[in-house]
């Protein structure tokens, strides 16, 4: 499994990075910002156990940090197992649609689960968060 364990502990505290982490029946992951790229850029991924996870991801589509008033689509992709599940639209620009959305998922045992990002500029900071209840 990659990532795991109680990140509190390292020198990274917030825990952010692609991997997952446990606290008991629990589990989250935080992406952290990443810059946005105009092919698939991972955001998430890691392997699940024995176990299964319900989890709700929140998806924040690009912002740009030098001047908020800038905004971009972005395209999230949830994948299992290396095949794409989901495709989720985000956008920044306009503000008529949402920035940021949230996507309920069962991500089965012994799963390869990662989220992917596409946007249409670079230049701009995306993030994934994960929070989960694990059961066995």
């Amino acid at each position: 499994m990659l990532g795991g364990g109680n990140t509190v502990s390292g020198s990274n505290p917030s825990g952010t990075g692609s991997s997952i982490s446990y606290i008991g029946n629990h589990a989250y992951a935080h992406s952290g910002l990443i810059g946005s790229a105009t092919t698939e850029a991972t955001q998430l991924k890691f392997s699940t156990g024995n176990t299964y996870i319900t989890a709700t991801l929140m998806l924040n589509g690009g912002v740009d940090p030098a001047n908020i008033g800038n905004g971009i689509n972005t395209i999230f992709y949830i994948n299992m197992n290396g095949e794409r599940i989901s495709a989720i639209k985000t956008e920044t620009n306009l503000e008529d649609m949402p920035s940021t959305m949230l996507y309920k998922v069962l991500i089965p045992a012994n799963t390869d689960f990662e989220v992917t990002a596409d946007s249409d500029f670079t230049g701009y900071n995306t993030s994934v968060t994960m929070t989960g209840r694990v059961y066995s």
